[in-house]
């Protein structure tokens, strides 16, 4: 036995459709999952700032905060790139973020 539920604090899913992932992390023993409600366009602008935010001890979901304005623009982009290549996700794109479990965690925590 690995024993790494008190290593296991956060998971942040760059997938798309992450957050349908989410009730899996937990179950495997992580405190908070962090993922997408449909096609994700915005982790590349995402993370980084995330991360950035709660090496300073902010709990994850003040982390998240910040980062959600550019979910529309990229997710626009991402919609017409889909129309103008006729992809079959073209009309599923929303990157907006869902927080699972325990949306206080904090780096020190």
């Amino acid at each position: 036995m690995l024993n790494l539920r008190s290593k296991l604090r956060l998971m942040y899913a760059t997938c798309c459709h992450g957050d349908s992932h989410s009730a899996d992390w937990l179950s495997a023993g992580f405190d908070t999952a962090i993922g997408s409600k449909k096609v994700n366009a915005n982790s590349a602008v995402e993370l980084a700032p995330l991360l950035s935010l709660w090496q300073f001890n902010f709990k994850i979901s003040e982390c998240l905060a910040p980062t959600v304005p550019p979910t529309g623009p990229n997710d626009e982009v991402a919609r017409a790139f889909g129309r103008t290549n006729n992809l079959s996700w073209k009309n599923d794109v929303d990157s907006t973020k869902v927080i699972r479990g325990n949306a206080d965690l904090r780096i020190s925590t």
